[in-house]
């Protein structure tokens, strides 16, 4: 059906606290599990060979500023001072952080505890929601959605974010090259010590602009691509969670949920389109008393929306198996009734 709607939540526990809400609210909804994939661009080398290549690469004549205003493709293809800038010194500090390590801790001692990876972890997730979030909302505001503000559930000062930051390369290098094992009581161990630049490493290709293969070979640095195959447990609801609900309700029963970020933005964006459609709809019945379908069909072709939810004017046109789907949908709402010739608002 043209109103069902459809989001993505990261954990099990997620779906069902939603699927819970709406249930409250009278919206039927089921969960399904989803295979999602995730496909990236990196180089792979040892430390040493990307300081030198990032250092390097700040010396280029193509390092740009970051003055806004590009895509995500054009920002992922350019090399961008900042971003390198930013790598390059988090690179130098676990660098260091590796050498004080392997210096002052034996094979076998506690390198770190996971309570350590949830803290650092926490304080970078929040970061970085936080960064995407006004993207996410400037793109809706530019489509007619007004994604109201975030919620901010806790501070995190810059020197917690560095920190975090570094503390999370050290943890992945080590990891990728084998040299923690887990303890029982959630303690990271040293299970062995390598030199430091014999330490391997991947990173994301964004930001660092165009470059082949022969551009990489002095550092002995090799491209690879990285696909991540996973699941996701998506919320299926029924069209009552168009009609039925607001932007507000929906914001209530998501606080604190893991949502999908781009899920979250698809299932926005259908939601205030599809209640233009359901608004217009409604609008043309209610004004004519009893329409036909096809009268009706011709009405929302290039149809101004007359509602005072709506700002700005917005011409509206819907095609024909949509419409009939949407009809439908509302005659088994109850929002609508008659025949195919004679369709009125119900009650």
């Amino acid at each position: 059906m043209v109103l069902e709607g459809s989001l993505r939540f990261d954990s099990a526990e997620g779906a069902d606290a939603f699927i819970r809400y709406l249930r409250k609210k009278g919206c039927k909804a089921h969960k399904k599990t989803v295979a999602v994939f995730f496909e990236s661009e990196e180089l792979e080398g040892t430390i040493d060979s990307f300081i030198a290549f990032l250092g390097d690469l700040l010396g280029r004549e193509d390092v740009e500023e970051d003055n806004g205003g590009m895509d995500e493709e054009e920002e992922g293809r350019k090399c961008d001072r900042a971003s390198v800038e930013n790598r390059l010194e988090n690179l130098e500090k676990a660098r260091a952080r590796l050498e004080n390590l392997f210096s002052s801790c034996a094979e076998g001692d506690v390198a770190l505890t996971e309570d350590d990876l949830h803290r650092h972890g926490d304080d970078f997730f929040e970061h970085m929601a936080r960064a995407v979030f006004p993207v996410m909302q400037r793109n809706l505001a530019e489509r007619g959605i007004d994604l109201p503000p975030r919620d901010q559930t806790r501070d995190v000062s810059d020197d917690q974010v560095e920190e975090a930051g570094v503390f999370l390369t050290v943890f992945d290098i080590l990891d990728e090259n084998g040299l923690l094992e887990k303890d029982r009581e959630g303690k990271y161990r040293l299970a062995r010590k390598v030199p430091v630049e014999q330490c391997r490493m991947k990173i994301s290709t964004f930001g660092l602009g165009d470059f082949d293969d022969g551009d990489l070979e002095p550092y002995g640095i090799v491209p690879c691509t990285s696909i991540v195959m996973d699941s996701q447990h998506e919320v299926v609801m029924d069209g009552t969670v168009v009609t039925e609900f607001s932007a507000d309700d929906l914001d209530e029963g998501l606080a604190g949920l893991d949502a999908d970020a781009e899920s979250l933005d698809a299932f926005f964006s259908d939601f205030e389109l599809k209640r233009l459609a359901v608004i217009a709809l409604i609008e043309v019945v209610g004004e004519a008393g009893k329409i036909s379908f096809e009268d009706l069909r011709e009405r929302l072709t290039e149809y101004v929306l007359r509602s005072d939810k709506v700002e700005a004017p917005v011409k509206v046109t819907i095609g024909q198996d949509f419409l009939s789907s949407l009809v439908a949908e509302l005659r088994k709402q109850g929002y609508l009734a008659g025949s195919q010739e004679n369709i009125r608002l119900a009650g």
